[in-house]
């Protein structure tokens, strides 16, 4: 049953306000703090402030030498790595797709520090103007998001949830009106293929085949790019990659406390490879079908898009923490939906435990070893398809 939408609830407008100034306020004093307790760019707790950024930074500097193949080798990424953090023992291995390692080149001209500054901020800026367009250019809802732990756990790692993020937005709010500029930005998100596995599915089944076209060209327009720059051997390099990054998923070391996927809990749970691989395919199944569903039928394009980036997550066998970036664009359509047609019991409570997922997930994998991020996520995706289902029926009433 629907309740009303007035402020009865004790999670109402004023008090969300007054709540996300308080937690601005908490991470900037934070941050500062772990600036000031840094040594050279290296955190009190041992791990550099760049983070992750670094191995991108050191991929893009083999790249612009002309050593693009280099990027995907364990051995010079890391001497590369260590060249701009002595101090730092890194292990990291790239594994992304060729299409990034095109895009990031030109940080490759720059020393680390400036480079992590020039990517962070101008993709922070891509996804505060995606999140004022998505938020109807409400500036009070943009500074209430702004509190949302994802933002600052992607800015602190040096990750590219930003870019990948807007992207993904942006060709959701693109696909009607401007399919071909849609398609191109999810040809885009080869940067990231793991997340783009719904988009065909979405794209089929809401005919938008203009859109799927687009985006097939735009992947061997970049595909046929980094072959005229990089030579066919870069692709060899590439799946050579996904062999040493599957023997590090599987090894003692490997963060899958960080990763708020059913895999990774599986894993955590102490099921074998075999059997995670088995149980997220269960859960990629549904999810699939769900989405179909939903762009196929559902006439609200919010929900559309949040059940699509939504799921993306719950299809992805490997995302982490700093890739919760994503779901600020989800929490907008589903407080809107809510906001217009009512809340069903429970949907702000599972709302708000998404809001602060990012830190959930990270402190339920690091306090119990255990990955509770997944449950929450399969809850918030409950909540979208209650709505698409609430919608339905209102219009059919209606009509």
């Amino acid at each position: 049953m629907n309740t009303s939408n007035g402020d009865q609830h004790w999670l109402n407008r004023d008090r969300l306000y007054g709540y996300s100034i308080i937690l601005l306020t908490a991470y900037i004093i934070s941050g500062a703090i772990w600036i000031f307790l840094s040594n050279n760019y290296i955190s009190y707790s041992g791990k550099p402030i760049l983070s992750d950024f670094v191995m991108f930074w050191a991929a893009a500097k083999l790249a612009t030498f002309g050593q693009a193949n280099d990027a995907y080798n364990l051995q010079i990424l890391n001497e590369m790595i260590g060249s701009a953090l002595p101090s730092w023992n890194s292990g990291y291995v790239f594994s992304y797709p060729p299409t990034l390692l095109l895009l990031m080149m030109p940080l490759g001209l720059m020393s680390v520090t400036k480079a992590y500054w020039a990517f962070m901020l101008t993709t922070l800026g891509v996804y505060l103007l995606t999140l004022y367009r998505v938020s109807e250019r409400k500036l009070i809802d943009c500074l209430c998001l702004l509190a949302f732990p994802g933002i600052w756990i992607n800015m602190i790692q040096g990750q590219n949830g930003f870019i990948t993020a807007s992207i993904a937005a942006w060709a959701v709010m693109s696909i009607k009106k401007r399919p071909v500029i849609a398609g191109i930005l999810i040809g885009l998100l080869t940067i990231k293929p793991q997340f783009g596995l719904l988009f065909p599915i979405a794209l089929i089944a809401a005919g938008a085949w203009t859109s799927f076209l687009a985006a097939v060209l735009t992947v061997v327009l970049l595909a046929s790019l980094e072959l005229a720059i990089f030579g066919p051997s870069i692709f060899n390099s590439f799946y050579a990659s996904m062999s040493h990054l599957g023997a590090l998923v599987n090894s003692p070391d490997f963060p899958l406390v960080k990763m708020p996927t059913i895999y990774a809990f599986s894993k955590l749970m102490g099921f074998s490879s075999t059997i995670s691989y088995i149980v997220q395919f269960l859960l990629s199944a549904v999810v699939m079908f769900s989405t179909w569903k939903v762009w196929r039928s559902c006439k609200s394009w919010e929900l559309k898009g949040a059940a699509l980036m939504t799921g993306a997550f719950l299809a992805a066998p490997y995302a982490f923490d700093y890739d919760l970036v994503w779901l600020a664009f989800p929490i907008i359509w589903v407080v809107r939906i809510g906001l217009s047609y009512g809340w069903s019991k429970g949907d702000r409570e599972i709302l708000l435990a998404t809001f602060f997922l990012p830190i959930l997930s990270l402190s339920s994998g690091k306090l119990l070893g255990i990955q509770i991020g997944i449950f929450v996520l399969i809850s918030f995706y409950y909540v979208i398809i209650r709505q698409v289902r609430m919608v339905d029926s209102m219009e059919k009433t209606c009509n």
